[in-house]
């Protein structure tokens, strides 16, 4: 099965560059990144504006690629399922 993960929103601070999330108390997700490719899940999506919007355009981990509004859209459509979180 062919599996893609898919950021906006506020999502997108997960893929920030250093991530620090102690002083948020929010668990910081990017080590859990790196074992990805171990389960052949190796396509990480984010949301273009949603980078914008919070100045972050320039700041993603290598290895994201970036899609506009449309272009995730067409990922969700694309797959027959999609979890949401919230």
């Amino acid at each position: 099965q062919d599996v893609s993960l898919a950021f906006m929103d506020d999502g997108v601070y997960q893929l920030k560059k250093g991530c620090n999330t102690k002083g948020i108390e929010v668990k910081n997700f990017q080590p859990t990144y790196r074992a990805l490719d171990d389960y052949d899940i190796n396509k990480l999506y984010v949301e273009k504006e949603a980078l914008e919007a919070r100045g972050m355009a320039d700041r993603v981990l290598e290895g994201v690629n970036l899609v506009d509004y449309g272009g995730f859209v067409d990922l969700v459509t694309e797959h027959s399922t999609c979890q949401s979180w919230l």
